[in-house]
């Protein structure tokens, strides 16, 4: 997926993507910081999906790395950035970076979804603090 073509996806989505990864095969995501939704889509044999995730309903992100020993050394079949959710309904979702099915070449996925999860993370730090800020800033005393 190209920049423009992953803009044009954000905008139709109502979404100003702040900071935006792309990489091979037709992945990309991104982050609209001001409304805290993060954009993914996924393009694989002309079967598109798009994800619009609001961190306000994350309570953890985590990178899976699944992984298995062959003839002594390791290959990975999945990378995944795993949502930990707060409605128990849908307590977790899952961002494939890396599909061993779909792509043979592994480059930059595990380092890409450890930077995402961290970028994610330290969102999700930062939202109670801002949250106790707003409450704080419309307290009103006569």
């Amino acid at each position: 997926m190209k920049l423009q073509a992953f803009q044009a996806v954000a905008a139709r989505q109502g979404l100003v993507i702040t900071e935006q990864d792309i990489w091979d095969p037709g992945y990309a995501i991104g982050l609209d910081k001001q409304s805290m939704k993060l954009l993914y889509t996924q393009k694989i044999d002309n079967q598109e999906r798009e994800i619009v995730l609001d961190l306000n309903e994350v309570q953890q992100c985590s990178v899976s790395n699944t992984a298995r020993d062959v003839n002594g050394g390791k290959v990975i079949d999945n990378i995944d950035l795993i949502f930990t959710l707060r409605n128990a309904r849908h307590s977790k979702h899952t961002l494939a970076f890396y599909n061993r099915e779909e792509s043979l070449n592994l480059r930059e996925e595990l380092r890409l979804a450890e930077k995402w999860r961290d970028i994610v993370n330290v969102h999700l730090i930062q939202q109670p603090s801002q949250a106790s800020a707003e409450r704080k800033g419309n307290l009103s005393f006569s």
